[in-house]
């Protein structure tokens, strides 16, 4: 085998698998066998993922996505936040952080995200101010959709994203609708493993993989 085109289809697989499962970045700050994952993420690398590992190691980890913006910039963050997860032991738990941080969405679209969930808790619009109780009611609200994310249907999300998008072009309501799509997802399901449970293959399935051939029938000699 092709040691190179080895090497490039292992890579490529390993991006594939890690982008599509997610990191939780403090776990690979913490254990050593997980480290090199980050560097597997869209948007990073061997360098950018060794960077960041070093600015974690003074600050002992991060508790909020907004903090890579400051390590690593606006562009590439934005390349590569949605595949890095910050979990938390528990919805309760009192430590400054973002609920939204243990999902798939990305930060860019952290405002609309306010939207829809005041939206279909009928609480109003997300306010634009940032004092304590703002943040705390923001803080509430995401917790009460995440426990009950059957509140989402509350809305017609084909004619509220009519209703939005409506006199704008055509690739706007596209987007729109792919980006609330994703965020009803991610609220229900937030960084939902992608991979089937893992099933010992049966006797018929070794036998096709021992001879490379899937022609094979039962009762054929």
């Amino acid at each position: 085998v092709n040691q190179h085109k080895l090497a490039n289809m292992l890579e490529m697989k390993a991006i594939q698998v890690v982008n599509s499962v997610g990191i939780d970045i403090n776990r690979a700050f913490e254990y050593r066998h997980l480290r090199n994952t980050l560097m597997f993420i869209s948007g990073l690398g061997p360098r950018k993922a060794q960077y960041i590992y070093e600015k974690m190691l003074s600050t002992n980890g991060i508790t909020m996505r907004a903090q890579l913006l400051t390590i690593i910039g606006t562009k590439v963050c934005t390349s590569c936040n949605g595949f890095i997860k910050i979990k938390r032991d528990s919805l309760n738990d009192d430590r400054v952080y973002n609920l939204l941080d243990t999902t798939r969405i990305n930060i860019d679209l952290y405002s609309l995200t306010m939207k829809l969930i005041k939206d279909a808790l009928g609480s109003g619009s997300s306010s634009n101010n940032t004092n304590d109780n703002s943040k705390s009611k923001d803080k509430d609200d995401i917790k009460r959709i995440l426990l009950n994310p059957s509140k989402l249907e509350n809305i017609d999300w084909n004619e509220y994203i009519r209703r939005q998008t409506e006199n704008q072009p055509i690739n706007i309501a596209r987007s729109m609708k792919c980006n609330v799509n994703l965020i009803k997802h991610e609220l229900h399901s937030p960084f939902e493993d992608p991979r089937k449970p893992h099933e010992d293959p049966q006797s018929k399935e070794i036998f096709s993989m021992l001879i490379n051939d899937d022609t094979f029938k039962e009762g054929q000699i």
